[in-house]
């Protein structure tokens, strides 16, 4: 939970290093984890706080089987948060957003 205030601050290689354990941090205690469901649902929506270039520098780094990854979590995120339309809505955002992202050829 107090390495949430870390997570905007990343670089890219930083967050591409460290995400599988904010992931997995919120999958074993959801509950000391609240506050990076937040961070993580908006890293994969691409919201203004995470659509800027070093941002998407961050999604050049993954490869198929992280983003394979990715799309597991957010189907977690979705039965484990189906609180109203809005959790359908992030997720649909997300996928859409990790769709559409050109990927670079060598690397992913």
């Amino acid at each position: 939970r107090h390495c949430d205030d870390g997570f905007t601050f990343l670089t890219p290689i930083g967050l591409h290093y460290y995400l599988p354990a904010y992931m997995t941090t919120e999958l074993v205690d959801p509950e000391t984890a609240d506050c990076l469901l937040d961070s993580l649902i908006g890293l994969f929506q691409g919201d203004r706080h995470y659509s800027g270039e070093r941002y998407l520098a961050f999604w050049q780094l993954l490869d198929s089987a992280q983003l394979s990854l990715v799309g597991r979590w957010l189907d977690h995120y979705q039965t484990a948060y189906h609180f109203n339309d809005s959790t359908i809505f992030e997720v649909e955002t997300a996928r859409s957003w990790i769709a559409s992202f050109p990927r670079i050829q060598s690397g992913g």
